[in-house]
């Protein structure tokens, strides 16, 4: 699909960018602190709800937003110089994602260091404590079965919120069917949006990691430092315009509008309109597998038959057009997710549909 090429790295670029450099960009939980950029707004409320929790009222912190917002990094960025006096359990979710309850009990008593769920494992746990549960979608699944680890959270909640203070972070379209369908959000003290961000602050994010890099960049024919400072708002407000002030995207998007690499310095481009109108001609079951993505993050064959209640034979042709499209890609053995460069567009795509 042309559209994938075009919003996507060119390939030769890309691998001639030191390694590092990359990382910076597109490594999956850089959580590096430094990198950290405002979110004032987002700390303030999660410190008003913390004092909450504080002077006893139990209930959880709720953390949303569109995926690659920074949820994750907001989290953990938050408990770490905030509530650096708390014990911190995470209990990493699953990297193929998973319904499974013993796979949670299995995660959250790693995360304890004990052997099983019981009222005596969280006496050992030091008051005040926090247990993190991070991605939540990879947790749970739309489907008959699929929400067994949602009431075991709630469960755990209501059990002992009144000694943990439970975060969890989620995608905001699969809170919306979660909401739908069940009361998980009656269970806590406040649901907490990651915010877009403005050009300024996406101009920080951006430069902070490219400046680690210890390269320069040029763009339209000037170097870095000689840039007027109104060709570089106009730059970083493109970069808004065209992710929606996402920043995980405008994280992604900045690597793939590299034009080369040469003598310690990189060529960038402005991001610009890119015609995906192919996504048309995409078949309503096509729409439907990307919506399950968009809630669901990761995903397979098995998975989606079981959510949209179809065999696995009536679905296969259209998955593979989608993977060999490149609209999704495969994260691990049998687990695909939307192709990162691609999820804004398809974001918006379904969207438009009223799909999402």
């Amino acid at each position: 699909m042309d559209a994938v090429l075009k919003v996507s790295p060119e390939k030769e670029v890309f691998e001639s960018l030191p390694f590092y450099y990359q990382q910076l960009f597109l490594r999956n939980e850089n959580f590096n602190t430094d990198f950290f950029v405002n979110r004032k707004h987002e700390i303030s409320q999660l410190e008003e709800t913390v004092k909450r929790y504080d002077n006893g009222y139990n209930g959880g912190i709720l953390i949303t937003g569109e995926a690659y917002s920074g949820k994750s990094f907001l989290s953990y960025y938050y408990i770490s110089k905030y509530q650096k006096n708390r014990d911190l359990y995470v209990v990493k979710p699953p990297e193929k994602s998973s319904v499974s309850l013993k796979e949670f009990d299995d995660a959250l008593n790693d995360a304890l260091n004990t052997s099983k769920i019981s009222l005596k494992k969280f006496s050992k746990i030091k008051p005040g404590s926090i247990i993190l549960f991070d991605a939540l979608e990879l947790w749970w699944e739309n489907s008959e079965n699929g929400y067994g680890i949602i009431n075991r959270i709630k469960d755990l909640i209501r059990k002992h919120a009144d000694k943990v203070l439970f975060i969890v972070t989620v995608n905001k379209y699969a809170l919306k069917q979660l909401n739908e369908n069940t009361d998980f959000e009656n269970y806590f003290l406040n649901i907490i949006d990651c915010l877009t961000f403005s050009s300024s602050d996406t101009a920080d994010t951006l430069l902070k990691r490219h400046n680690a890099g210890g390269i320069s960049f040029v763009f339209k024919d000037k170097q870095q430092e000689r840039i007027k400072p109104a060709e570089f708002d106009k730059l970083f407000e493109d970069y808004v315009k065209f992710t929606d002030g996402n920043i995980g995207i405008a994280v992604n998007t900045w690597i793939s509008k590299i034009q080369s690499y040469n003598q310690n310095k990189i060529v960038i481009n402005s991001p610009e309109t890119t015609d995906v109108s192919a996504l048309n001609y995409f078949s309503d079951e096509m729409n439907e597998m990307l919506k399950q993505f968009i809630m669901h993050r990761r995903l397979n064959v098995k998975k989606i038959a079981r959510i949209m209640k179809k065999e696995e034979a009536e679905i296969i042709d259209n998955f593979a057009f989608l993977q060999r499209s490149g609209v999704v890609t495969e994260f691990g053995k049998d687990t695909f997710e939307i192709n990162r460069f691609m999820y804004i567009h398809i974001k918006r795509h379904l969207k438009k549909k009223e799909l999402i």
